[in-house]
């Protein structure tokens, strides 16, 4: 569910934008930091906000017009560069922008250490470690790392080609 839905790259996209949009019309619309108006904050008056806009985000988050993936890269993934990427697409004219999206898939790992976890074995009468009980666990072992590439929608047809010479080993 986490790489489903958290890590989506529509929602990763959509939150890119709406970070451009708070980094580029500042106090247009500001979280309350009063716990009672905090409260009372809600997507509507974000929404509301977005609207009346003038922001050219705000304008394509309210639109539902999101930019489009071209590139998706894992930790796995060998040979690719987005800063060429990026430099290439510049060059073409195309507008883009990246997001890394890391995260940890098991809240039993930690970056330094394991968290203990043991299954009753009943048959055995003993108690074994998770790893050993089933290699579906160390799976979950990392973190993920995703790396994305999107481009404006018009321009993915022009941007496709670019990404496909530079990422092909």
């Amino acid at each position: 569910m986490f790489l489903s839905v958290y890590f989506h790259h529509t929602s990763v996209s959509f939150d890119h934008m709406l970070r451009r949009y708070y980094e580029e019309s500042p106090g247009e619309f500001e979280v309350p930091a009063d716990p009672e108006a905090f409260l009372l904050c809600d997507d509507v008056q974000l929404i509301q906000t977005l609207r009346a806009s003038k922001n050219r985000w705000a304008e394509r988050i309210v639109s539902r017009r999101g930019f489009k993936r071209v590139a998706e890269f894992t930790e796995r993934d060998k040979g690719y560069d987005l800063q060429a990427l990026g430099a290439a697409l510049s060059q073409a004219g195309v507008e883009f922008f990246s997001v890394e999206s890391r995260g940890v898939l098991s809240r039993y790992f930690d970056e330094d250490e394991r968290v203990p976890l043991y299954v009753t074995d009943v048959s055995a009468g003993r108690l074994t470690d998770i790893a050993e009980y089933t290699p579906l666990y160390q799976r979950y072992a990392s973190a993920v790392r995703l790396s994305r590439l999107y481009v404006r929608p018009d321009q993915a047809e022009r941007a496709q080609p670019i990404v496909t010479r530079l990422t092909q080993a």
